[in-house]
Parts: C-alpha cells; sequence; structure tokens
C-alpha cells in the first residue's frame, strides 16, 4: 500500500489551531479512517499535542479511529427508514459482505433523505429505496455512486410556499437564475436600508429562529452590537437530527437564498465574518453552497466574507456552543452558559447563530415588509414553517405550511395519511428527544414551544409518522438508545442516566423488568433534565414521558 503523503494533503491548511477539524476531515478523505500516523501528523502541523488532538478526534462519530475492512457499506436504521423494511436490509447487507468479502458493514442513525426509504449507502454516498439488488449492484463498480438527488415535490394545499417558493423553478447551479427570480434584490435594499433599520425591520415582522428555541431574531442581534467587535456570524447548517432535512433541501435547491439571507443578517450584525458550518455527511449540498459562494464572490455580492466548515457527526454538534468549539479546534462539547454566544462566542467575541430556515426568511422580510410577512401563521409566530414529514405516510417529504395549522392538517392532508390497511398510532415530533403524539391529539397547531400536554414540541420541524407495524415503547428504546449514543459524556446525569434508562425501558418490553423499574424510569427524567448543560440531556427523558403519559397501555400495571 502507498504511503500517504500527510504533508501535500495539510500544506494548503494554515497551522492554526481552529484549522483542526479540517485537517482531520482531510486526512480520514484520504485514508477511510484517522490512522495514529495520521494524527501525528495533524499535530505536528498545528504544534499540538498528540494526546489532545486524539481526545478531540474522538468526540465527532463520523471520524474512524479503526481501519475498515474493505469498502464501506452504511444502513440508515432510523424510525422512518425502520418502518420500510431497513433491519431486513441491514441482514442482506451483512450477508453480502460475508459472501463477497473486503467489506466492512455499518448502521447509520440517519441517513437524511427520509422520504425515500429504506436508505443505504457505499463509500459514502447513498441509494435511496435501497434493495439487496442495488446494494450488490453499487459494489460490483469501483466507484461509488452518484448523488442522489433529493425527491422535489410539487406544492399542494393547503401549504404557503414562501422559502421554498424558488426551489424547483431556479437552477441551483446557476447564480444568473437566482437572479432572474429576484435574487439579491433584497441585499441592495438593505444596504441602502442600514443596520438599525434592517433590525426594525425584523423585530416589527416578529421573525423568530426556525432551529427550535424560536428566539427573536433581532433580539439577538441587538444584543450582540452592544458588544465591541470584531463580531462574528455562525450559520448553523449542522442538521444532524434524525428525520430533519429541509435544511439540506434549502442549500441544494436555492443556495442563493441562503447566501443573501446570511449577508444580510451579517450585515445588520456589523459581522468581520460569517462561519458557514454544514453537517459533515451533506455532501451535495455542501458543494452546491461553495460554488453559489464562488459565482456570488465573483459578481461582488459577499460585502462579508464567508468560511465554509463542515462537522464530523453526532447529534450534539447541532448545540450552538458545540459549534463553537468545533470551529475553535475543541471537543465537540457544549459551554457553560452564562456567558452566552452573543456576548462571548467565536474567540471570546460577540457572536450570533442562526440556521439555515431562519435565515431564509430575512431576504423576504426585506423584499416584501413586515405585513406580508405577518400575514400568515398566527399572532404570536407569523410566518411558516418548513416541516420534514416521514415515517409511515403515504407522501414523506418536505412541506412548507403556516404556522397555526394543524398536525393531523399535515399528516392527512400533505403526507396522505397511513397506508392502506394499517393504523396510524402516533407521530414523533421535535425529533429523537421530543415527544410521541397519539393518533387522536392531531388537531394541535404548530408553534413554538410544548405542544400542549404532550410532552412533544415542535423543535426543528421533523414529524415522524409511526403506525401499529411498531410497538410504541420499541420506538421509545430506540430513541433513548439513540440519545444514550449521541451523549458528549460530559454531564454524568445524562452519560449514565440516559444509558440506565434504555436499559431499564429495554428490560420492561422484554418482560424482564424487575418490579422497581418502573419507579426508578419515572425518577430519572428529573435528574437527567435538571442536572445536563445542553438541550439534548435536557429533553432526552422526553420519549419516555410520552410514553408514562399517552400510551400507559404499552407498560405493565404497578
Amino acid at each position: 500500500m502507498a504511503r500517504t503523503d500527510y504533508a501535500t494533503i495539510l500544506a494548503a491548511l494554515p497551522r492554526e489551531r481552529t484549522q483542526l477539524l479540517p485537517a482531520l476531515r482531510a486526512i480520514h478523505a484520504a485514508e477511510s479512517y484517522l490512522s495514529a500516523d495520521g494524527l501525528r501528523a495533524v499535530a505536528r502541523h498545528l504544534f499540538m499535542p498528540e494526546s489532545t488532538v486524539y481526545g478531540i478526534a474522538t468526540s465527532y462519530n463520523e471520524l474512524r479511529l479503526e481501519q475498515p475492512n474493505g469498502r464501506v457499506v452504511g444502513v440508515c436504521t432510523c424510525l422512518s427508514c425502520r418502518q420500510h423494511g431497513a433491519h431486513e436490509l441491514l441482514t442482506a447487507a451483512r450477508s453480502l459482505a460475508d459472501e463477497l468479502g473486503g467489506c466492512t458493514v455499518v448502521e447509520h442513525e440517519c441517513l437524511f433523505i427520509c422520504d425515500a426509504g429504506p436508505v443505504a449507502e457505499v463509500d459514502g454516498r447513498c441509494i435511496t429505496g435501497a434493495t439487496p439488488e442495488r446494494l450488490r449492484a453499487a459494489l460490483a463498480s469501483p466507484e461509488p455512486p452518484p448523488h442522489p438527488i433529493r425527491p422535489l415535490r410539487t406544492p399542494r394545499p393547503p401549504e404557503v410556499r414562501r422559502v421554498l417558493r424558488r426551489c424547483g423553478t431556479v437552477d441551483p447551479h446557476s447564480l444568473e437564475s437566482a437572479r432572474a427570480a429576484g435574487g439579491y434584490q433584497a441585499l441592495a435594499r438593505a444596504q441602502a436600508l442600514g443596520p438599525p433599520a434592517v433590525i426594525r425591520l425584523l423585530d416589527t415582522s416578529r421573525l423568530r429562529g426556525r432551529g427550535g428555541a424560536y428566539f427573536p431574531l433581532d433580539i439577538k442581534l441587538q444584543t450582540a452590537r452592544r458588544y465591541a467587535g470584531p463580531r462574528y456570524y455562525v450559520v448553523n447548517a449542522e442538521e444532524g437530527e434524525p428525520g430533519v432535512s429541509k435544511e439540506r433541501y434549502l442549500m441544494e435547491y436555492d443556495p442563493h437564498l441562503l447566501i443573501e439571507g446570511m449577508q444580510i443578517a451579517a450585515l445588520a450584525l456589523e459581522a468581520a465574518r460569517i462561519y458557514l458550518y454544514i453537517n459533515g455527511q451533506a455532501d451535495l449540498a455542501a458543494e452546491r453552497m461553495e460554488l453559489a459562494l464562488a459565482q456570488a464572490q465573483a459578481s461582488g455580492l459577499l460585502p462579508i466574507p464567508v468560511e465554509v466548515r463542515r462537522g464530523a457527526g453526532g447529534y450534539v454538534c447541532g448545540e450552538e456552543s458545540v459549534i463553537l468549539n468545533s470551529i475553535e479546534g475543541h471537543r465537540a462539547e457544549p459551554r457553560l452558559k452564562p456567558p452566552l454566544p452573543v456576548e462571548q462566542g467565536l474567540w471570546g467575541q460577540p457572536t450570533v447563530i442562526s440556521n439555515v430556515e431562519t435565515l431564509c426568511n430575512v431576504p423576504l422580510i426585506v423584499q416584501h415588509g413586515r405585513l406580508w410577512y405577518r400575514s400568515v401563521g398566527t399572532k404570536d409566530f407569523p410566518g411558516t414553517k418548513v416541516i420534514s414529514l416521514g415515517g409511515a405516510v403515504r407522501r414523506p417529504g418536505t412541506y412548507e405550511v403556516p404556522f397555526g395549522m394543524t398536525i393531523r392538517t399535515i399528516v392527512e392532508d400533505l403526507g396522505g395519511g397511513a397506508h392502506e390497511g394499517r393504523q396510524l398510532r402516533a407521530v414523533l415530533c421535535g425529533g429523537p428527544s421530543g415527544g410521541l403524539i397519539p393518533a387522536d391529539r392531531l388537531d394541535i397547531p404548530i408553534a413554538g414551544g410544548p405542544l400542549a400536554d404532550t410532552h412533544a414540541m415542535l423543535g426543528a420541524g421533523g414529524m415522524v409518522v409511526i403506525d401499529d407495524r411498531l410497538p410504541i415503547i420499541e420506538a421509545v428504546e430506540h430513541l433513548s438508545a439513540y440519545n444514550a449514543r449521541e451523549s458528549c459524556g460530559k454531564c454524568t446525569p445524562c452519560r449514565e442516566g440516559m444509558a440506565h434508562m434504555t436499559r431499564l425501558i429495554g428490560a420492561v418490553r422484554r418482560g424482564t423488568a424487575d418490579p422497581l423499574a418502573l419507579a426508578q424510569l419515572d425518577a430519572l427524567p428529573e435528574v437527567i433534565t435538571g442536572a445536563s448543560l445542553c438541550g439534548l440531556g435536557q429533553a432526552a427523558p422526553m420519549p419516555y414521558l410520552s410514553l408514562r403519559r399517552s400510551f400507559p397501555d404499552e407498560l405493565p400495571r404497578r
């Protein structure tokens, strides 16, 4: 085997600690894993101790530290794919690997094309509607499969498309196509208005963030502007939550809308630089964003410089302070708060962090005004929400709906309801640390924050429908196991508590639990949520709490 030329691979990267994750990703791409020699080369290039580099590398679950046996075959086993034959596909993939040899088979928590499952991958490239035959064909070719094209659906009532309105009508590879559809007109208007006027416009429009916390964007901007610069803007395109792929959809189909939004928001902040942090698996989204950025740069449409960074896995990497640590070159762990990022973010400087969907609303508000923006939605939550709908429905996909629409309308009118001969049992809202809403309670309108008394939240906008093929307690065990694996380990109650909760739920499901198991399960959520630093630990017990409240028949009587 040829020796890897680490010096050439790393030569283009500045010898600064902030380049640690880009360096690790570059070595991983060259060798398919991080060898001991590769880690040493990174340490030497960045003047860092080898032990520190190793410790940071272990905090990213996409970075392998052991050499795979030949080609890597992955199978998505998220709740959506699980209901479309993922476990049978996984068994077939393992049999195929034994037959062909020279393959490593791994399970993936989610491959983020939830409307085309089951999904598998070969050499990092996804295969939608995967079958054993399609896997065999992919492995017969020495080249990885082409990028799959995410399903593009035409609007259907009662959708209200705003941030998605250009998806499918503009060419994502063409700046001219975006400009012909009105692109960058809002940026010119924002430059003429100036930062204070743009912030006032966002304030009177009542634009809330779309990442899950629904915090007003104008307050973030105003707070950060109180502190001396340099200031930074971070675009959170990590989106590592199983069942959610709306931000990939936006970046893949309308990258220039995001660029225009981030430039307007960063101008309002008077930021020195923008960091666009894209999920490490979102290769197509990253390719299209980098092309669009190069086009905008060449046309003088980037008044504030943009630097693209890629993540390397882990649900916790979507937490804002984890992204800051990742950019700076530290472990993927949350920071203590306060101080908040708007006070002390990147390198101790004021930093505003927004997700993709939030920023895609900004040009529309600047172009059309606050009254237009508030003409749909509710008083407290004006505007629209992009929903990733997956699982056991006839028409899974990415939909945009006004706040206030009921979950039932989304699932039945847009998603087409359950498949013929199946019964809808529940809808998971808010991701793996969200809650399960029973079928008889779906007339709840969507809004930021808790959805009635269901232990569910809208979160980033993921909805996974569960039908009668999957017992609810089995789904809850799956979600709890995921949250336990994704714990970064920093907080003991989250690290140990979620693992223990998963063991107890499994024992209850199998009928092997001791008499005190339910009492222990009832006590754990308060400990875990009350003593965890970040949103993962604070919400991780929610699936069990919704099971306890809404599906008591799946638990043994005391």
